[in-house]
């Protein structure tokens, strides 16, 4: 895992993001199942984009 600070992203930026991290979590529960630790940690790393995008507002 990269542990440097990510660029600021936009708000739009942000919002692709948030949008493709949904899809492959999504993708990821049907192929390997919600309690599959990839599923997990896609869920995860989508709440901190998605708190990150709260914050903004």
């Amino acid at each position: 895992m990269n542990h440097m600070k990510q660029p600021t992203l936009t708000e739009d930026e942000l919002l692709k993001q948030i949008e493709q991290l949904q899809n492959e979590m999504i993708q990821c529960g049907i192929e390997l199942g919600l309690d599959h630790p990839l599923t997990i940690a896609f869920s995860q790393e989508l709440d901190k984009l998605i708190l990150d995008y709260q914050k903004r507002k």
